[in-house]
């Protein structure tokens, strides 16, 4: 999971303080804080306890306030919370007020001392996570037919497709346009237009359509 800027510990107006349950001893010197992740209490402190990480109980809807996006949907799947990439931050917060009520608290916010950065280095660390969580999506291997030689795919003009290529360019294309595909008859029973390949034949015995002695059938 990608970081992104969060709190202040020692903020006088929104100190994380009372939240803490595990720092290392010079937390009081703390100016600044990322976010690392959101694990379940036991997880957690099995792997961070006893570290330079800070493990904190922070009410969600005020932790959302300061976390990108990206890291606001994460919290919000571990929560059983649906977060459409639409909804604002006021929304995002509302909704974890409304959860903070039936919420077990089976969870803990992970926060890693950091450094005091420039807007500008702020800006490039929410790049970086809308970056990753773009390839998170599209991170996977393309079948063998997709594959594309990058060396081969810039070359201008291409050269001419080889005789079994064009055959089966070709043949696909006759196969698609050969007329039964696209015949049609009246269907015998509503009687609208069909393509014949999605009629099947019927054996009826239409002998009762005969009129004696007139020369003609009722079909007619």
């Amino acid at each position: 999971m990608t970081p992104s800027t969060l709190l202040q510990p020692n903020n006088e107006n929104k100190s994380i303080n009372p939240f803490i349950i595990d720092a290392p001893l010079n937390v009081s010197d703390i100016k600044m804080c990322e976010f690392v992740d959101h694990l379940e209490v036991s997880k957690c402190l099995k792997k961070y306890r006893s570290s330079d990480y800070l493990l904190c109980n922070i009410p969600l809807h005020h932790l959302m306030t300061y976390l990108f996006k990206n890291n606001r949907i994460y919290i919000g799947h571990k929560h059983g919370i649906h977060i459409p990439r639409k909804m604002t931050k006021c929304e995002i917060t509302n909704l974890f007020k409304i959860h903070n009520d039936v919420c077990k608290h089976e969870y803990v916010t992970v926060l890693c001392p950091c450094k005091q950065i420039s807007n500008s280095e702020r800006y490039l660390k929410y790049c970086e996570a809308e970056k990753s969580q773009v390839n998170n999506i599209s991170d996977f291997k393309q079948p063998e037919s997709l594959d594309v030689n990058a060396s081969g795919h810039n070359i201008f003009p291409p050269d001419p497709p080889d005789a079994s290529l064009r055959r089966m360019i070709i043949n696909d294309f006759c196969n698609a346009t050969k007329p039964s595909n696209f015949e049609e008859a009246g269907c015998a029973v509503c009687g609208l237009q069909t393509e014949l390949s999605d009629l099947s034949s019927l054996n009826i015995d239409l002998s009762v359509l005969n009129t004696a002695g007139l020369g003609f059938t009722r079909k007619e």
